[in-house]
């Protein structure tokens, strides 16, 4: 274990050591590349591609009815 973090550390230092320069389209690039992949992350996690409820929301949320009154509800109208 040792011996890897070691070459880990040894790796790191080589990829890292100097300076990193890059051309104004490349950084605008990898930008857009990383904004993009943001955005399809944040839609396969958003509740939008599970589904869309709409709904009015004037009862606080509370629109829970047990069965029984269910069956009252729906014979009233």
């Amino acid at each position: 274990m040792l011996q890897f973090k070691k070459m880990v550390k040894e790796k790191m230092e080589f990829l890292f050591d100097g300076e990193i320069t890059l051309l104004k389209t490349d950084f605008w690039l990898a930008a857009l590349v990383i904004f993009l992949l943001g955005v399809l992350y944040g839609l396969m996690k958003a509740p939008l591609t599970h589904g869309i409820t709409v709904s009015c929301g004037n009862n606080n949320g509370n629109t829970w009815l047990p069965d029984d009154l269910e069956e009252d509800f729906d014979e009233n109208e």
